[in-house]
């Protein structure tokens, strides 16, 4: 093989391995937007055009998405519908999602990385996304609690807004 049939097979595993984590419906939006994120839709028109196989990719107005926190099943539910940008706001969907679902008043930074572990997202040094979170104005985690060096965090009401509000936003191209 030669190197970019290489890549383009490592992406395939990496991307049928962090799909396969999903639900179909999750599966069906996350590849949706990776086809507008890349602009890809013109590609796709030309493939299905001349098939026997009648693919839409457009969408019509996007409705708000009616879906809350607690609406989602797992982690990695939540984090393909909310479609985060960043490892910090990745965190803290997950963080929220503990929080209110899993109705934990006290979140560790171990677990919280335990999840993004789970999503394909393990943070390299969760304390300083989360010291990110916390730094913001207004802080969107606070640091509750320190024992014996372990800290523990909640969601602010802001954070959970900010949540709530990549849950009803379709991502810009």
């Amino acid at each position: 093989m030669h190197d970019r049939e290489e890549e383009e097979q490592r992406a395939i595993d990496e991307l049928h391995r962090t799909l396969g984590l999903l639900t179909p419906e999750a599966r069906a939006r996350v590849i949706v937007r990776l086809i507008e994120e890349f602009s890809l839709e013109p590609f796709f028109k030309k493939i299905f055009a001349s098939s026997d196989t009648a693919v839409d990719i457009t969408h019509e107005e996007e409705k708000p998405k009616e879906k809350s926190i607690e609406d989602f099943s797992s982690v990695s539910d939540i984090s393909a519908f909310a479609v985060p940008k960043t490892i910090t706001e990745r965190t803290l969907v997950i963080a929220a999602y503990l929080q209110l679902k899993r109705n934990e008043a006290e979140l560790s930074a171990y677990d919280i990385n335990k999840e993004l572990e789970h999503t394909g997202h393990k943070a390299r040094n969760i304390t300083s996304v989360l010291t990110r979170l916390s730094d913001l104005e207004p802080p969107l985690i606070q640091v509750i609690q320190i024992e014996h060096s372990k800290h523990k965090y909640r969601v602010t009401a802001e954070g959970i807004e900010k949540v709530r509000k990549m849950l009803t936003e379709f991502p810009s191209k």
